[in-house]
């Protein structure tokens, strides 16, 4: 087999947790006197805090709006999951099966910290330590969408890019990944 490795996003691949962030992103905007659209809340799938910084600055022209912005949408995102639980995204189940028969390694790639996706894997049914491996944006200097938490979890197996497949679903997860060299769907 030509492929090594299958790199898993977890937020929108795994767990179908994009469209919560989506509502507490603009709801804590919101909360905390601005407005974001949601067109501005997709752009924040999977990017970078330092670039996020940036873009808030670039949108309301206030330092203080990403920490304050953010910190809201943690409490909310808290409070909506703990009323109404997440779900695997469809089909999840059978996939991870399917690719567990495979002679790969299968790992999971995120911007997530580990606690958040521990936390979401297992009220979904997915054991954490059921992966060879687990790579998130805090093991390296820059989130998605640059490589470098792609080119981190092939070090950390020990394969070249061109032996892995990542799986995302967000345009800075794409770009990372193929700018990392990974096959990417």
């Amino acid at each position: 087999m030509k492929y090594k490795a299958i790199f898993l996003d977890v937020d929108g691949v795994l767990v179908d947790s994009e469209k919560v962030f989506n509502v507490c992103w603009r709801k804590a905007a919101e909360q905390e006197g601005y407005q974001m659209t949601f067109g501005q809340a997709l752009e924040l799938r999977s990017l970078d805090s330092g670039l996020a910084k940036k873009l808030f600055l670039s949108w309301y022209g206030d330092e203080n709006a990403y920490p304050s912005i953010r910190a809201a949408r943690k409490v909310l995102m808290s409070e909506m999951t703990a009323q109404e639980p997440l779900k695997a995204k469809a089909g999840v189940s059978e996939f991870l099966s399917k690719i567990k028969e495979l002679p790969v390694k299968t790992v999971i790639v995120t911007s997530s910290p580990v606690s958040r996706i521990t936390a979401y894997l297992a009220s979904v049914g997915i054991d954490v330590n059921s992966f060879d491996a687990v790579v998130t944006t805090e093991q390296v200097k820059r989130g998605k969408p640059f490589p470098d938490v792609y080119q981190y979890a092939c070090k950390a197996i020990g394969y070249r890019p061109e032996e892995c497949i990542a799986v995302e679903d967000s345009p800075n997860g794409v770009k990372s990944a193929h700018e990392a060299g990974c096959y990417t769907v």
